[in-house]
């Protein structure tokens, strides 16, 4: 069974038959004992000289200043990453037929490092597909459209394109700085400053404090997701401090500007969020478009397709910048499911976007934003309110589907999700 390997260092994943076997964030420390993956990053903190976090994507072979009998490179930091990933499985990676998903715009001197590290786990490389093209195969329906997600350092927005029946590769351009590790460092300086203004308490003075707000930030930034919550409580040890939820949300948005700058150039067209950014879109962009946001599964789901092409085309592992597009020339009627997903939300015969930002006030009015004291938030696809809410006359799940026809019942107020084709 061909495994799948996806190379987005926020988390790297392995998956074969369509389950994800294991999952682990590109970051090392280096010491006497190597650590890699989730346990490197719950001491990031503590060993912050002796941490790698891009050796992925910068693979190569330039040395480093180092004094390990087993790391001269970054190279050998991924060789050793996936031989950490390998233990972690149920099976070995011992002549395991592979395919590579990562970015097409990866250096030909980095490929064929990856190819090398590959076989000397043991792995049989059958190729090597740009992840936006895997990741949106078979849900592009003409025209061009991006695919936009997150990794450590930085954001990958990449162009495609349907033409000939392929959906096409045609560039990538990677927002430095705007990464998840990016962030939380940025955030890490500005919660250590806080608690300094309200107790005289400095996180950073410590390595085991400075871990643990390292590793309470995801926690609170979730928090700062809930429209409802104006004020924000952080404690570490003996020490607390009230944030409002609007100063933490002001940094992260001054923060993302460049992102937010990148998506509001492409208003109106097809975008497509992986599963990295669609999770933190609310918080990170201060205005979300129409977007449709791609499950983590999104790569692994096409695999059976990304196969087939490499089946028919065996001259050797490629690096596959187009693929056959089964929804090249069929129109999105034809392809909408027999009970189709919702894309809006009819309120006083206006249809709202579910990937907008709307309160329903006590006035009856659907407002654009998050308002205090509403009774209803509408927060990319995702509702929240106070009272029981009924969704398809069971009670509201954040995990449930919205499907056109559908309605969302709060009290004696009904509202209906439609779709809206393009």
């Amino acid at each position: 069974m061909t495994m799948l390997l996806e190379l987005n260092d926020l988390g790297i994943r392995c998956y074969q038959d369509g389950q994800c076997l294991h999952q682990s964030p590109g970051i090392a420390i280096v010491e006497s004992q190597l650590l890699f993956g989730e346990e490197a990053l719950a001491q990031c903190r503590w060993h912050p000289l002796n941490t790698y976090s891009q050796f992925w994507s910068q693979l190569n072979t330039e040395p480093l200043q180092l004094n390990h009998p087993q790391v001269r490179h970054h190279a050998d930091l991924a060789f050793l990453h996936l031989q950490h990933i390998e233990a972690q499985l149920p099976q070995a990676f011992a002549d395991q037929p592979v395919i590579f998903s990562l970015p097409a715009a990866t250096p030909r001197d980095s490929l064929g490092l990856l190819l090398g590290i590959s076989q000397q786990c043991g792995l049989k490389p059958l190729g090597l597909v740009d992840q936006g093209l895997a990741a949106v195969l078979t849900r592009a329906q003409g025209g061009h459209c991006w695919h936009i997600d997150m990794r450590l350092h930085d954001t990958l927005i990449t162009e495609l394109r349907i033409a000939d029946q392929q959906l096409q590769y045609l560039s990538a351009d990677s927002l430095a700085d705007t990464g998840w590790l990016s962030l939380q460092s940025h955030l890490l300086k500005l919660f250590s400053d806080w608690f300094i203004q309200q107790t005289r308490f400095n996180p950073r003075h410590g390595a085991d404090t400075e871990q643990a707000l390292f590793d309470s930030l995801p926690e609170w930034l979730r928090q700062c997701q809930n429209p409802l919550a104006d004020t924000l409580t952080c404690e570490l040890g003996q020490h607390r401090i009230q944030i409002e939820t609007r100063q933490v949300l002001d940094a992260v948005h001054a923060f993302m500007r460049p992102l937010q700058q990148r998506v509001d150039a492409l208003t109106g067209s097809r975008l497509f969020l992986g599963d990295h950014l669609s999770e933190w879109a609310s918080l990170l962009l201060t205005d979300v478009p129409v977007t449709t946001p791609l499950p983590a599964s999104a790569v692994a789901d096409n695999l059976s397709h990304i196969r087939r092409e490499l089946t028919e085309h065996p001259e050797g592992v490629r690096l596959i910048r187009q693929l056959p597009c089964e929804t090249a020339n069929v129109s999105a009627a034809a392809i909408t499911p027999a009970v189709a997903s919702a894309t809006h939300l009819l309120h006083q015969h206006r249809a709202y976007p579910l990937q907008g930002h709307f309160s329903l006030c006590a006035s009856g009015k659907l407002q654009a934003g998050i308002q205090p004291q509403c009774l209803l938030s509408l927060q990319q696809g995702k509702f929240q309110s106070e009272q029981p809410l009924l969704l398809g006359g069971q009670p509201y799940d954040p995990s449930m589907p919205l499907l056109a026809g559908d309605q969302l019942q709060l009290g004696d107020l009904s509202l209906t999700l439609i779709r809206v084709e393009d």
